[in-house]
């Protein structure tokens, strides 16, 4: 029915920051997060798109690249983990230390940013 929505082709953008300029940050066991991830959501046919420790712009570059991309049209829901640290629930530190702003990444999601997930998940 109108309204509903199959989840039969799902997308994840998991972002895994493991390692930081101070050696104390390391990220003990979160490269097991990877396939805790994919296994989680390879049950509901989610296709898993995986990067670790990538800078504040290449995290912005992954990003703008799967917002333009012309196959969440034919994805069901859009679903972004972030794993990190973070000062506050407001943000979380790239692998070269800087801060970045949860806010932005949902704002290049919106409808009117991203129409070919408007009104999706």
């Amino acid at each position: 029915p109108s309204g509903t929505y199959r989840n039969e082709s799902g997308l994840v953008v998991f972002l895994n920051y493991i390692q930081f300029p101070d050696p104390k940050d390391y990220r003990h066991g979160a490269e097991k997060d990877r396939a805790n991830v994919e296994n989680a959501f390879k049950d509901l046919k989610y296709t898993v798109d995986y990067h670790e420790n990538l800078s504040k712009s290449k995290t912005m570059a992954v990003l703008e690249r799967i917002r333009k991309d012309n196959m969440l049209k034919f994805k069901d829901s859009l679903i972004i983990v972030i794993n990190s640290h973070g000062k506050d629930r407001k943000t979380f530190l790239t692998s070269d230390g800087e801060t970045h702003d949860i806010e932005k990444i949902k704002f290049l999601f919106t409808d009117t940013n991203c129409p070919a997930m408007k009104q999706k998940p």
